[in-house]
């Protein structure tokens, strides 16, 4: 007897990988790349200056927020990529969470690479960890819109 992941971390259902539509597709990439500016959006807007003078913690959330505002205009390509690595690999059977956070990861760390020419070496340092979970965070929202969308393609059988 079978028994089903319906979380699976690295498999996916090859078959089932034919059900994900160009609108499921569409709707995971936009989705992951403009819901972190909105959410960003909201303590911009609640926590006012006094707010951040005050307290380490509204400034950190603050700032945090500010990073990632400007989020589509940097992620949209790299978002548009992952996609497509994305679905070939559920495609392959290799469609599970943790492939898509490790190509997060990956495109992430690919992103300020290509940054590192523009920027001084402390801009690169201070702001890799925030493009690598960025990456993660942006491949694990794209892939849970799917999961939603789609949830009998991530049902992996073992």
């Amino acid at each position: 007897m079978s028994k089903a992941i319906a979380w699976p971390v690295w498999r996916t259902d090859v078959e089932a990988a034919a059900a994900l539509s160009t609108r499921d597709w569409l709707y995971a990439v936009l989705g992951a790349v403009l819901i972190p500016p909105c959410a960003a959006l909201i303590p911009v807007l609640l926590i006012d200056s006094a707010q951040v003078a005050q307290s380490n913690v509204a400034a950190a959330i603050y700032y945090i927020s500010f990073l990632v505002l400007p989020g589509p205009v940097v992620t949209w390509f790299v978002a548009l990529v992952g996609g497509l690595l994305l679905e070939g690999a559920i495609r392959l059977g290799l469609g599970g969470w943790g492939v898509a956070v490790s190509l997060g990861v990956v495109l992430g760390s690919a992103t300020i690479v290509l940054f590192q020419a523009t920027f001084s070496s402390a801009f690169y340092v201070g702001f890799w960890t925030f493009f690598v979970l960025h990456g993660a965070m942006t491949a694990a929202l794209c892939w849970l819109i799917l999961r939603i969308r789609a949830p009998e393609v991530f049902k992996y059988h073992h």
